[in-house]
This record gives structure tokens, C-alpha cells and sequence, in this order.
């Protein structure tokens, strides 16, 4: 019941020129096919990572401990040919450097024996001219019927310019933070999907963490109202148009809005490529009650000033007093107000003398009776209405 794989040769047999049939000879070939088979995987391993690679290649025999193959690429990235590594894969691992030989050869190891087919490492490699570049390397093991690892391929990438571009921007972000972290503002880091990706210490000025904010979306922390402010700046600045400093409300940790001032600018990669907003964001509140102070006080003067014309130009006193009352209900957002003084005409009763009342819901002759009464004072004498 064992499958067999046989090779057949026949052969015509002829007799005074006349074909008398074949002769058959058969062979035991399911030892070669299976040898075949394996070195068939292998050259498909290696045709793939051929394929799947921009760089070098290096095929190494982990039975033989020899390498068979180097890619031209591979020369033209290392230096290195084939010739170099007298004692195969050892001699490449001779290459690596120093301070990071120790941990590559253990991963190497654990990897073999916890029958790991793919790997991906970075790493340091001494050139054949003695230049230290950054390599990546993108490794598979090749395994027989029997589970043991026979072969490894691997293919390396020169990613030094990523490496220098990588280390460039991680220490700017330092330079950053460290700058961000000793400013009187709060600074943010927001993606270009309006992500946060970085709040200075700041942040805990309005009750929050760090881990608070980091991966929220920015808008979230914006009272309601105020969102589309930023939400349209941060389209405009995604085109690279100058914005000014803007004013919008930040929600504390509470819940509480609190009135802040952001300036905002793009954040660019090491490649000069936009990859997020910056905000330096301060709290104004109390600057924007001070000036909303002097700006009811600017107001209120001005009131005063028009009613006192009115009333030299009139002598109206109540008409003068209407205007005044009018400009106070305006800026102080309400609805409804008067001015009068309470008088005791006798002993234990009072009444209020209204010298000018606001105008609400009258009915007609209510209204008539109020335009009538108005020259002289509304005198109003039931204790139990609202005004009373």
C-alpha cells in the first residue's frame, strides 16, 4: 500500500526485421524524487525571495554550513562576494557589528529552534570597505519532510538613510517635547486626521493626563459650539495657508469651558512633509473677563452719557431714564427691567413710582394707560404683583 515512484526504460526488440515487442526495465526512483522535492521547495523559496526583494540574497546551507548563493546585489550593498566567506555563514556573522553581534546570534538561534519560518531584523554590518551601514533583513528557514531545518535564506535591504532620517526625527520630537514641556503653554501634537498624539505637562492645568488626551480626537476636548472653528482651520492649514491665532472654548476635565487662545502650525517629517498641527494654546479667560469689564464699562458710560444729553436737550427726566434703561437691558443680556423709587406716603404703607418700565405684553389699554401715566411716574400700590 506504499506509493512508489519508478522510472521506465523500454526498449523495441526486432527479430530478422520484424518487431517482436519491448522490453520494460523498471526502477526504484522514490528516493531521488523525494531529494528532488526538497531541492525543488528550496529553488521556489529562493525564486520568492528573489522576487520579494529589491536587494541581496544569500542562500546558506545549514548542513553543509556553507553558502551557495550571493546575489550580485548583495556585492554591490556589502562589498562582499562569495569568495569572502571562506567558512560560510560564519564568516558573515564575523561582519556584524560588534554591538549587535551578541543579541543577532541568539535570535538566530531561538528562531532555528522554535521553528520560526519568516523573520525580520535591523542591524549594524561592517562593509568590505570598512564603512558601518544599517541593514534590514528578511530571513526564512527551509525545513525537510522530517521538520528539520536545512537551509536559510535571507535577503538585506541598505536602510542606513531610513535609520539617519528615523534618528533625526526621534531627536527633534525630543527637542520638541523638552521645549513643550518648559513653555507656559500648552503644546499638542494633532495628525493630520486630528488625532492627539502628544500634550505637554501642561495639560494637567485642565484636570487632564497625558494618557487623557493622547489617541483622542482633538475636537472632543472643544465645547460643542466651537468646533467648526477648528475643524475649517485644520483644513485650511492641511493647504498650507498661513492661520492666525484663534479663540475658542476648551472643555476642562470637568466638564467646565474655559476661554483659550491657540496658535497653529504645521508639523513637518524629516522628508519636509506635512505630518501633523501643532497647538500652543493658553488660557484667557480671565484676559477676556477683563476686557469684557471695561467693555461694559465703556458701554455704561456711553448709556450715561446719552441719557444725560437727552435729558439737557429735553428735560424729560423719564424719557431720559428710557433710554438709559434700554441700554442696560441690551448689555446686560435681559429682558426686562425698570427704574423707580419706592416712597412711603404714610406710615406702614409704601408704593413704587416707576419712572420708566420696560415694555411687556401689554395689552392696549394697558399700554395707553402707560404712555398717559408715564410723564408723571407709574405709581404702582398692590404689593402682590411681580414689581411689588
Amino acid at each position: 500500500n506504499t506509493g512508489m515512484v519508478l522510472r521506465l526504460n523500454y526498449h523495441p526488440v526486432w527479430q530478422n526485421g520484424e518487431f517482436k515487442g519491448h522490453i520494460w526495465q523498471y526502477q526504484d526512483k522514490t528516493e531521488d524524487y523525494r531529494n528532488e522535492s526538497e531541492l525543488d521547495r528550496s529553488t521556489r523559496a529562493l525564486s520568492d525571495l528573489q522576487l520579494n526583494s529589491f536587494e541581496g540574497i544569500i542562500h546558506y546551507n545549514l548542513q553543509s554550513k556553507s553558502i551557495s548563493f550571493i546575489s550580485g546585489n548583495f556585492h554591490e550593498i556589502s562589498g562582499y562576494g562569495k569568495n569572502d566567506f571562506p567558512y560560510g555563514f560564519e564568516t558573515y556573522k564575523e561582519k556584524i557589528a560588534p554591538d549587535d553581534k551578541e543579541w543577532y546570534l541568539l535570535r538566530f538561534a531561538q528562531d532555528l529552534a522554535g521553528k520560526i519560518p519568516g523573520r525580520i531584523l535591523k542591524y549594524r554590518f561592517k562593509t568590505g570597505s570598512g564603512k558601518i551601514i544599517w541593514l534590514r533583513e528578511s530571513g526564512k528557514f527551509i525545513y525537510d519532510k522530517d521538520g528539520h531545518a536545512t537551509e536559510y535564506l535571507l535577503s538585506i535591504t541598505d536602510i542606513s538613510n531610513l535609520v539617519l532620517a528615523e534618528t533625526k526625527a526621534r531627536e527633534n520630537f525630543e527637542k520638541f517635547r523638552l521645549i513643550a514641556d518648559n513653555s507656559k503653554d500648552l503644546v499638542c501634537l494633532v495628525d493630520l486626521m486630528g488625532t492627539c498624539e502628544f500634550a505637554s505637562g501642561n495639560i494637567s492645568s485642565f484636570g487632564y493626563s497625558g494618557l487623557d488626551v493622547v489617541g483622542r480626537k482633538f475636537i472632543h476636548f472643544i465645547y460643542p459650539e466651537d468646533r467648526f472653528i477648528i475643524e475649517d482651520l485644520f483644513k485650511e492649514i492641511k493647504q498650507d495657508e498661513m492661520v492666525e491665532s484663534v479663540e475658542f472654548r476648551f472643555l476642562k476635565e470637568s466638564g467646565t469651558p474655559v476661554w483659550v487662545e491657540a496658535n497653529l502650525s504645521l508639523f513637518q517629517d524629516s522628508e519636509s512633509r506635512p505630518s501633523g498641527i501643532i497647538l500652543n494654546i493658553r488660557d484667557v479667560t480671565e484676559r477676556r473677563k477683563r476686557i469684557e469689564e471695561l467693555q461694559f464699562t465703556n458701554s455704561l458710560v456711553q448709556a450715561i452719557s446719552e441719557a444725560q444729553l437727552n435729558y439737557i436737550t429735553t428735560q424729560q427726566v423719564n424719557e431720559s431714564l428710557g433710554i438709559l434703561m434700554q441700554r442696560l437691558v441690551s448689555m446686560s443680556g435681559s429682558v426686562f427691567g425698570f427704574v423707580g423709587e419706592i416712597q412711603e406716603l404714610e406710615p406702614g404703607k409704601k408704593t413704587l413710582l416707576t419712572h420708566f418700565l420696560t415694555d411687556v405684553s401689554w395689552n392696549r389699554h394697558i399700554g395707553d394707560l402707560y404712555r398717559e401715566k408715564l410723564r408723571h411716574g407709574l405709581q404702582l400700590t398692590n404689593m402682590h404683583s411681580p414689581l411689588g
